[in-house]
């Protein structure tokens, strides 16, 4: 999978609109998930930073089957999409 897909399938899954270069910009799993929580308080949507670091991991776990427990915040896609599944 490439990091346009895996901005494309976030957007779809938060119900956001990521910027267009956010596979370029947003490069560690904090960047996404305070992308998130900034448009959803925005929305006046009430989520915590672990709820969306849940969710982010949750879906990586599906699309790239990582193991969810080596997902960190600092973690960055790049280096998850260069992984072996699990």
């Amino acid at each position: 999978m490439e990091l346009y897909n895996l901005f494309a399938r976030f957007s779809l899954e938060f119900e956001v609109d990521f910027p267009q270069d956010a596979s370029e910009t947003m490069l560690t799993v904090k960047d996404v998930r305070d992308f998130v929580r900034r448009e959803y308080v925005r929305e006046g949507i009430e989520c915590s930073a672990g709820v969306i670091f849940d969710r982010i991991t949750r879906l990586m776990a599906i699309l790239l089957r990582v193991d969810v427990m080596s997902v960190r915040p600092e973690t960055r896609f790049a280096d998850l999409l260069r992984r072996p599944a699990a």
